[in-house]
């Protein structure tokens, strides 16, 4: 074979590798695929969210069929209370059909989303120590029940709890630790420029003899 045959196979070959790499082959992972979609819904901004200062970025990682329709999708990255929305969203999005040699072809990818706060909110911690007064949460009657009992909340600038929702604990113990952090008052936070509302959280930890502590 001579030499200038042998040049022009590896350059044909070579050409033929590049054009299959840039064909994705199935189950292929894009990184972000908004680029892609031939139609991206917005996700709800529930009130919600934005009372409790939701925010930020949300990653949804989706499997997009032949068709273009995406045929799952769960959330990897983002606040909880913007999750819900966002997988809505990602469900009705569609996109552009990926083929590999001829052939329409299933593909993964990551849709994100961005939430811009509605107002200045800073994400603390657990605030019990912190507080000026915590009201003693009162125990539900006829309920043996014990347990803890970790709380959400917001307090606006003057130091007043305006939201609080329960995370997690004994379904009969929530609504009682929601009142009495409702009513917990911390001292007013530093006047700025912008309001400054603080996410923070409460525990309440009942016993079985009926004490709270906190």
């Amino acid at each position: 074979m001579s030499v200038k045959i042998s040049i022009l196979l590896i350059i044909l070959f070579g050409a033929f590798l590049a054009i299959n790499a840039q064909t994705p082959a199935v189950g292929v992972k894009f990184s972000i695929v908004n680029g892609l979609a031939t139609y991206l819904p917005k996700p709800e901004y529930s009130q919600e969210a934005k009372d409790f200062c939701a925010s930020g970025t949300v990653s949804v990682k989706v499997e997009i069929n032949e068709k273009g329709d995406v045929s799952s999708a769960e959330t990897i990255v983002g606040d909880e209370l913007l999750r819900d929305s966002s997988i809505e969203a990602a469900k009705r999005a569609k996109f552009r059909v990926t083929r590999n040699k001829g052939q329409a072809v299933k593909v993964k990818g990551i849709i994100v989303y961005n939430f811009p706060a509605e107002k200045k909110c800073i994400t603390v911690g657990i605030v019990n120590k912190r507080a000026k007064l915590i009201p003693k949460p009162e125990f539900p009657k006829s309920c043996r029940c014990q347990g803890r009992v970790v709380l959400e909340i917001i307090v606006e600038p003057n130091g007043s709890v305006i939201k609080a929702r329960a995370l997690s604990g004994h379904p009969l113990l929530r609504d009682s630790a929601v009142k009495s952090a409702l009513a917990t008052t911390f001292s007013p936070i530093p006047i700025t420029t912008q309001p400054i509302y603080v996410r923070a959280q409460m525990v309440f930890n009942f016993s079985a003899d009926g004490k709270v502590g906190f």
